[in-house]
């Protein structure tokens, strides 16, 4: 098993360019490190595949992490939580947050609310608003 630093080193190694490398060649870094001239080669290779993505504008970023982010929540085997941020990232799952309004209203503010609304329907000529009872017919009122 390689360690950390030696992987580190293998990496700083193959940065360079080869004629300031030292040791020379794979094979010698390879001895040097107790390892095979293979494993330097992979970590080359992956060297190579990794994509520096702070380097990249963060408008690109951004579609990096939703694509990984979607591969990583569709998967079966992948934990609740990843699920539960990309549910949250595209506006699927809502926190559960509880809001509560107190609404006080006085018997004077709502007949003065309720005035106001009559005033403003008779003026706007949408309903005619009776002053007397409804309940009881001309008739009754009368006797």
């Amino acid at each position: 098993m390689l360690k950390p630093k030696d992987r580190q080193r293998i990496q700083d190694w193959l940065a360079q360019s080869p004629e300031d490398r030292q040791p020379k060649t794979q094979a010698e870094l390879a001895r040097q490190l107790n390892t095979t001239p293979q494993t330097i080669i992979r970590i080359g290779k992956e060297q190579k595949g990794a994509l520096d993505v702070d380097a990249l504008p963060v408008e690109e970023q951004i579609k990096m992490f939703d694509k990984l982010l979607y591969k990583l929540a569709i998967d079966k085997n992948s934990p609740a939580k990843l699920k539960e941020l990309f549910a949250k990232r595209y506006g699927l799952l809502i926190d559960k947050s509880e809001t509560r309004v107190k609404f006080e209203l006085t018997a004077d503010d709502l007949a003065a609310g309720v005035i106001r609304a009559r005033r403003e329907l008779e003026s706007e000529g949408m309903a005619q608003v009776q002053s007397e009872s409804a309940l009881l017919s001309q008739n009754i009122r009368q006797n």
